[in-house]
C-alpha cells in the first residue's frame, strides 16, 4: 500500500491567499484532494504550517515543513520522512481535476517497478507534484534542503546520479481515463482558477 502527501503550501502570491483554501465546487479546493487520496490509502498526510486552517479536513494527519520557505522539495521532504508505508503519491494542492484511477494507475507503476520515482511528463514539462515517491528518498531531498538547494528538478538529477530508480510515463498513456488530460491541469494564476471553475460547470458532469 502507498501512503498520501498533500502539500497545502502558504499563501500565493499571485492568487491572494492560499491557493489549497480557494472555494471550488462547494468546499475548499483542499477537501476535494484529502477525499481522492482517502479512497486510496489510509494514511494521508498534509504539509502545512498552519494545520489550524485546515481543522475542517478530517482523517488525514498534519506535518510541518522542517525547512520552511523552501517551496514543494520541503514539503516533499517533511511528508516522506512521516508516511507509514514505504512509496507515497504526492500531489500539490492546486490541483481540481486530479483522477484518482490515474493515481491508482501511478501508483500501480510505481510497485511494480520498485521504482523510487515515477514521474509523469509531456512534451513541455514534468509533474514532480503528481507523482510517486519512495520513503527512502527523503534523505536526498533533507540533504539538498541543508544546503538550500530547493528546486524539484535539482532532487530528481541527484536521484538519478545516485542510482535510484526513477520511472517517467508520459501523460499520454492516460488519456483512456482521462481523455482531456485535466488531472495535470494546475492553478498558478487568478487566470487558471477562473478556467477551472469554468472548466468545472462545463465538464463535472464527465471528470
Amino acid at each position: 500500500m502507498l501512503s498520501a502527501i498533500v502539500l497545502a503550501g502558504g499563501k500565493s502570491t499571485r492568487m491572494g491567499s492560499p491557493k489549497a483554501l480557494l472555494p471550488f465546487a462547494g468546499r475548499p479546493l483542499i477537501a476535494h484532494l484529502a477525499e481522492r487520496m482517502l479512497r486510496l490509502t489510509d494514511d494521508v498526510v498534509v504539509v502545512t504550517n498552519e494545520a489550524e486552517r485546515y481543522h475542517f479536513l478530517q482523517n488525514v494527519r498534519f506535518q510541518a515543513d522542517l525547512f520552511p520557505g523552501q517551496g514543494p522539495l520541503a514539503g516533499v521532504q517533511a511528508g516522506l520522512q512521516q508516511i507509514r508505508h514505504e512509496q507515497a503519491w504526492v500531489l500539490g494542492c492546486d490541483l481540481p481535476f486530479v483522477s484518482v484511477d490515474i493515481l491508482h494507475r501511478i501508483g500501480k507503476i510505481a510497485c511494480e517497478k520498485q521504482a523510487d520515482a515515477v514521474i509523469p511528463y509531456d512534451e513541455t514539462r514534468e509533474y514532480p507534484v503528481m507523482a510517486v515517491y519512495s520513503k527512502r528518498t527523503q534523505q536526498i531531498a533533507y540533504e539538498l534542503l541543508r544546503r538550500r538547494e530547493n528546486r524539484m528538478r535539482g532532487f530528481i538529477s541527484v536521484l538519478t546520479d545516485r542510482g535510484f530508480q526513477i520511472h517517467r510515463v508520459s501523460t499520454e498513456q492516460f488519456r483512456d481515463v482521462d481523455h482531456r488530460l485535466l488531472s495535470f491541469f494546475n492553478m498558478n494564476t487568478p487566470d487558471d482558477y477562473r478556467m477551472a471553475l469554468s472548466l468545472w460547470d462545463t465538464f463535472a458532469n464527465g471528470l
